[in-house]
């Protein structure tokens, strides 16, 4: 099995080739959700797919949250696998003796959509080893972990990733607005691999 990126790019991530990414295997939902369901509020909407600050509002729009390379780095590091979504909102962990989030926050990415500061994002392109869990044996987990430790002294810059099982709501969404979230983000699902602010990470 191997890593393959879409393309190595300055740190916002753009790529010519942008367009021909692959999509996940899995949207990142373990089993459908026998639960009534709101109307998604992005649906309808077009974001344009070179615009920086596009991209950053559809992320709002839909609450999805990109996670922290450095993070993935920690979890590797002490054998822990990747958590869903709902525990990642309060997951906190230590880098050069300053507690940070596991997930980068909305107005992290809107500043780096303004120009304010760098990153590079990626989106991961994966299957799920497990219906309950894409990555038991944290193979995945460690591959990623390696790659953007190349991006991050590559580039000297932070790498924002992806990752459908940490990054959206996942089973069971026992509240309304986690539901509203899923459909929203999954009704736009190409914009995090075909945006030309992104890079792909391919699992194979």
């Amino acid at each position: 099995a191997a890593v393959a990126a879409k393309a190595e790019e300055a740190p916002k991530g753009a790529s010519a080739d942008a367009t021909n990414s692959l999509a996940p295997s899995s949207a990142g939902d373990s089993a459908a959700a026998p639960v009534e369901v709101p109307r998604p509020v992005a649906a309808a909407h077009r974001y344009d797919l070179k615009e920086p600050r596009a991209f950053a509002q559809f992320l709002q729009d839909a609450d999805i949250r990109l996670i922290r390379a450095k993070y993935l780095h920690d979890l590797a590091q002490s054998k822990r696998p990747l958590p869903r979504r709902q525990e990642a909102e309060l997951c906190n962990f230590e880098f050069d003796g300053k507690a940070e989030s596991a997930l980068v926050s909305h107005a992290e990415v809107q500043n780096w959509a303004a120009g304010a500061r760098t990153a590079t994002i990626c989106s991961v392109s994966h299957a799920w080893e497990t219906r309950e869990h894409p990555d038991p044996c944290r193979y995945q987990l460690q591959l990623i972990a390696d790659r953007a430790a190349w991006y991050e002294a590559a580039f000297e810059t932070d790498v924002w990733i992806f990752y459908d099982f940490t990054s959206l709501f996942q089973y069971e969404r026992l509240l309304s607005e986690e539901e509203r979230s899923f459909r929203a983000a999954m009704a736009n699902m190409h914009i995090m691999y075909a945006h030309e602010c992104t890079m792909t990470f391919i699992i194979e």
